[in-house]
């Protein structure tokens, strides 16, 4: 199954959890167990935000790479 970067086609759905909303889809692995994956977009953008305030701030654990 192709997924498409940034695109909520991919996913089943989305639940309102607390007042935030998840998007949410879940698929079969080759171990044929059901793997199910969660994105709550402002908690998304709230560590990317941190994570690059570290880099920023000289962190020597944190790089881009």
């Amino acid at each position: 199954m192709k997924r498409r970067k940034g695109s909520k086609e991919v996913f089943d759905g989305y639940f309102k959890f607390e007042g935030r909303y998840i998007w949410y889809y879940g698929y079969k692995t080759k171990d044929n167990d059901t793997l199910h994956l969660y994105l709550e977009e402002k908690l998304h953008v709230e560590e990317e935000k941190d994570f690059l305030e570290r880099i920023e701030n000289g962190s020597k654990v944190y790089t881009i790479e």
